[in-house]
């Protein structure tokens, strides 16, 4: 919810359950109120161990500019990178495209093409 990224489980109740809930309309009249409160839990996401995420920082702690950066700020960009999954013989990117995101191979194949300046393919 503080990152407004999807759930990265299902959860089903296996017998009567009972429990409580807050709404991000309400979490966000909270933090109003105690600014704080959104420092707390951004502290303790640090903490979070999810498979992904840490696999994430892996890579992002390869990339020579992203190493240095504290793990909260890391924890900010990785929270707000969205999953992506293309097909076979999609795009995810083409030459001469405006470079506005950018993106971790998590799994699969990609092929990389480089055309010299004046290489005319036509």
């Amino acid at each position: 919810m503080v990152y407004e990224t999807k759930r990265s489980a299902t959860v089903m109740a296996q017998n009567y359950l009972t429990s409580a809930k807050i709404s991000r309309e309400k979490y966000s009249e909270l933090i109003e109120i105690y600014p704080q409160l959104n420092d707390y839990v951004s502290k303790h996401i640090l903490k979070y161990d999810d498979p992904l995420k840490l696999w994430m920082e892996i890579s992002l702690n390869e990339i020579p500019f992203f190493k240095p950066l504290p793990k909260y700020i890391k924890n900010e960009f990785i929270f707000n990178m969205r999953r992506n999954e293309l097909e076979k013989g999609n795009y995810l990117y083409k030459i001469d495209q405006l470079a506005n995101d950018m993106c971790l191979l998590q799994s699969g194949k990609l092929e990389i093409s480089h055309y010299a300046k004046g290489y005319d393919d036509t």
